[in-house]
């Protein structure tokens, strides 16, 4: 996770091909769950522990709603890529803007403190009533993934950030920064999917609600809205011990009567995810 969020983006709706490759059988265990630009993940023993401890934590088909379906196996993390390698530039002045110290400025860059990264399968849940370009109803991406930190004080050091009352306003000019960047190239990065059409970038918004989860947990949900189209991206994050899990929903056409709430459904996941997290 580091500090921005974002890195973990939903696949496109089903009939498209996954965002990121499928593992490779002929890289190594470790090289499966780094992403790409990220230091190498822990090994041997440490490795297969934390591993069994993050897919237990991800989201699986039974925790969401009837109806929904995978659409998608999990994507390789090597197709995740840290900010610092994105845009190193617009990372640099997201730390400055937060007033980071430097231990949390590596994470900001480079996700230094993490040590595997691994995702759930891709699911779609049918949302009734939510404003769509093909009918009445949209299919809504849901994914989840775990980062495994290195120390649990460092994930809470970065979780703490978001909680910030400086948060908003500097991740609101961060991807407002990131999405002018991208704006009409024919193949802009899966990463800025999530903001909705990178056309409506000057009406960016980022929103920021507290979300109440189980024991010692702390949980937060972010909403990257565009004013100009309605068009929001949602995300989930919850640390326990070691532990990061981001859920990220979305994006979500607008629509107040669509009987859907992102919202709701976000903090109900977080919930689901917190219990199965050890703290």
């Amino acid at each position: 996770m580091g500090l921005l969020v974002g890195c973990h983006t939903a696949t496109k709706v089903a009939g498209s091909s996954p965002s990121r490759s499928a593992s490779n059988p002929q890289l190594s265990l470790q090289e499966q769950v780094t992403c790409g630009g990220c230091p190498l993940a822990e090994g041997g023993a440490k490795l297969l522990r934390d591993l069994g401890i993050a897919k237990e934590v991800n989201l699986n088909l039974s925790d969401l709603p009837n109806g929904s379906r995978q659409i998608a196996p999990p994507p390789s993390p090597r197709g995740d890529r840290p900010f610092g390698i994105i845009d190193r530039g617009a990372a640099l002045r997201f730390a400055s803007c937060m007033r980071l110290p430097a231990g949390q400025r590596s994470n900001v860059l480079n996700n230094a403190d993490q040590v595997l990264n691994v995702g759930s399968p891709v699911f779609g849940i049918i949302a009734p009533g939510v404003t769509a370009r093909s009918g009445p109803s949209q299919l809504v991406i849901v994914q989840s993934w775990v980062d495994m930190t290195s120390t649990a004080a460092q994930a809470a050091g970065d979780i703490d950030a978001y909680f910030s009352p400086r948060y908003a306003s500097c991740a609101t000019e961060f991807w407002k920064a990131l999405a002018k960047q991208h704006t009409g190239r024919s193949k802009p990065s899966e990463h800025f999917a999530a903001i909705g059409r990178t056309a409506g970038w000057r009406t960016l918004q980022v929103r920021t609600y507290r979300a109440s989860v189980p024991g010692p947990r702390k949980a937060l949900v972010i909403d990257r809205y565009l004013a100009d189209s309605g068009e929001s991206a949602w995300e989930g994050l919850v640390v326990s011990g070691r532990v990061e899990a981001t859920i990220t929903v979305g994006p979500v056409g607008p629509g107040p009567d669509r009987g859907f709430s992102p919202l709701d459904l976000v903090q109900s996941l977080l919930a689901i995810i917190a219990r199965r997290s050890p703290s």
